[in-house]
């Protein structure tokens, strides 16, 4: 019903005039500088848009939502992060004449440019870039608080998650920033206030389970404690005290996710070009007196996330026995239950195989689908039913979670109910048993099935070859890993790996066709298979 009354009720823009600034105790000169989308002038040309190797000139009014370009494209295009990117202060000329062009081209509220999510991330653009400039144009202060106020007025409560922990940020930028605002600065508290518990689990994990959706909500909350730091009067001591705390098992939780080459794990929706990493963040942080003390090495089960970690000299692994998400809002989610990663000598072995678009494309329904992940297909069904771009119905649950630290190594088994919706009534069981030696997985499946798979998807810089044991797996560094497997024959079928948006990397595959009721795969990386 939220949803529908969304559309339906269109709130009639009311245009503010003579908006003033408050005085602030220190600018907003620290940001995490954006990446992925750039403006630029050419000469005598109109300014252009840079974002995922596409490009779009800016050259009339309708440029702003050109038919045929996609939606996330267009999207990027009305956040204004170009203003706070890297060496921004080369393009001033660019960005003010933009600004202008914005203001007379995009009549509220008409447009990609109105609608709430894009128009608070670009609130916080403008209200950034506007605090670093000695004199800021009355039409631009009057554009802003009219924006922040329709912003107000349609609030995204019908999706929750991270669009209306964009509203929230962006209204308590809006409503510091600028002077008898005050409503705007209380709601979006409000909002923060009732969605941090909610948004971030007690383990640290954000509640979507995305490890890039993650580092994204962790870089607004430290936006938002820089913004206190500007604004002490107008946010309590305690609210950026509970802020500061959030982010410190934020930190956490993230440096568990992380491989030895830095970057993230890619759970869910997640690619590595789009969120600040975990370094940027840290430094960040630093300017804020946050302690972003690395989490130490040895196992870790984060129940409420539902991620198992273990981190030691020799391997970083990564274990999902949770959720897909949570139920209200699992646009962001993979039929992944199960799934795993794994880096051995410190170089990705086992990847999940991330996210190059967005959109209701069939690739966008491939890499979410459960056979571009490394856990098990039945009859050619995907574990929970994704649909759409951002759409899950009947969904896996996880049942029978049991985690062990023994002497000899880690004990992880937990089951899955997302094969009961078939004939079959299936429920998948995995038992991971891992050691210095090696990793031993073992995958039952309960119930008459016609058909059943294990896929483990190689990092590209893999190399994999059929040998007489199996598959021997040689890593960049010539580490050997030799995989073997019973109850099952292994092959080697081509496979994609997309670190980032836009991005597609050819790699290989390991695909397990069950013969049996139970599979036992090991991999193993004791130094003797590399002699």
């Amino acid at each position: 019903m939220g949803r529908f009354w969304f559309y339906l009720y269109r709130p009639r823009p009311i245009p503010v005039k003579d908006a003033a600034t408050r005085a602030r105790q220190q600018p907003l000169s620290v940001f995490i500088p954006v990446r992925q989308s750039v403006f630029f002038s050419q000469e005598s040309q109109a300014p252009v848009m840079r974002f995922l190797g596409d490009e779009l000139v800016v050259d009339s009014p309708e440029a702003w939502n050109k038919p045929g370009k996609p939606k996330l494209f267009l999207y990027n295009v009305h956040y204004f992060d170009d203003l706070n990117a890297d060496n921004c202060e080369s393009r001033t000329d660019v960005h003010d004449k933009l600004i202008e062009q914005w203001i007379a081209e995009n009549p509220a509220p008409v447009g990609n440019g109105w609608e709430p999510y894009p128009l608070s991330l670009r609130i916080v653009n403008w209200v950034q870039y506007f605090s670093r400039r000695g004199h800021v144009p009355q039409h631009w202060l009057d554009s802003l608080a009219t924006q922040a106020t329709y912003l107000s007025r349609r609030l995204e409560y019908h999706l929750l998650g991270n669009h209306l922990f964009a509203n929230a940020k962006a209204l308590i930028f809006a409503g510091s920033y600028l002077d008898k605002h005050d409503k705007l600065l209380q709601v979006g508290l409000d909002i923060l206030d009732k969605q941090l518990p909610e948004q971030v689990l007690s383990d640290g994990a954000h509640f979507e389970l995305s490890p890039m959706y993650h580092c994204i909500a962790m870089a607004d909350f430290l936006d938002l404690i820089a913004l206190s730091a500007s604004y002490p009067a107008l946010i309590p001591a305690s609210t950026r005290k509970g802020w500061t705390a959030t982010v410190e098992t934020m930190f956490m939780w993230l440096d568990r996710m992380r491989h030895p080459d830095g970057g993230i794990s890619l759970f869910n929706d997640a690619a590595m070009d789009i969120a600040p990493d975990y370094e940027a963040l840290a430094n960040y942080a630093k300017t804020q007196g946050i302690d972003t003390r690395p989490a130490p090495p040895g196992m870790h089960h984060a129940p409420q996330s539902g991620y198992v970690t273990l981190h030691s000299e020799q391997l970083a692994c990564m274990l999902d026995i949770g959720r897909i998400g949570p139920d209200y809002i699992p646009g962001h989610a993979h039929a992944d239950s199960l799934s795993f990663e794994i880096s051995v000598y410190g170089q990705r072995l086992i990847c999940d195989s991330g996210t190059s678009e967005y959109g209701d494309s069939d690739e966008r329904l491939r890499q979410r689908g459960t056979a571009a992940h490394n856990t098990v297909l039945i009859d050619n069904e995907n574990s929970s039913e994704v649909w759409s771009g951002f759409r899950v119905a009947r969904r896996a649950y996880p049942v029978d979670v049991d985690v062990r630290q023994g002497s000899t190594g880690l004990e992880v088994s937990a089951g899955h109910t997302g094969y009961r919706r078939l004939k079959g009534r299936n429920i998948h069981h995995r038992a991971w048993s891992i050691n210095t030696a090696g990793m031993t997985i073992v995958d039952k499946i309960s119930g008459h099935c016609s058909t059943a798979q294990a896929s483990y998807h190689l990092h590209p810089e893999v190399l994999a070859e059929i040998n007489d044991e199996g598959i021997l797996l040689t890593l960049p560094a010539g580490q050997r890993v030799q995989f073997t497997c019973e109850g099952g024959h292994a092959q080697l079928a081509a496979s994609t790996w997309h670190p980032n948006f836009g991005e597609t990397l050819h790699s290989q595959k390991i695909v397990v066709p069950f013969d049996a009721e139970q599979l036992s795969s090991k991999f193993n990386w004791h130094p003797s298979v590399s002699k």
